[in-house]
C-alpha cells in the first residue's frame, strides 16, 4: 500500500485510533481531514463521527466502526 496521507489515515483508523483534524494536521500535515474521511466513506469504509464540545469550540472525532 502506498504511504499517502489517505492510506496512513485509514491504517490509523484500522488500529482503532480516534482522529481529529488537529491530529491529522500534526501527524501528516493534512489540512482537510473531512475531505479524506468523505472519500473513505464513499469507498465503503464505515467511519463514524463523534462531535465534541469543549467550551465554545466544537469539533469532530472520527473512528472506524
Amino acid at each position: 500500500m502506498k504511504h499517502t496521507a489517505t492510506a496512513q489515515i485509514l491504517e490509523a483508523l484500522k488500529r482503532k485510533e480516534h482522529l481529529t483534524a488537529r491530529d491529522a494536521y500534526l501527524r501528516w500535515g493534512v489540512m482537510r481531514l473531512a475531505s479524506i474521511i468523505c472519500n473513505l466513506r464513499i469507498a465503503g469504509h464505515d467511519i463514524r463521527t463523534h462531535m465534541i464540545q469543549n467550551g465554545k469550540t466544537r469539533y469532530g472525532e472520527y473512528y472506524l466502526a
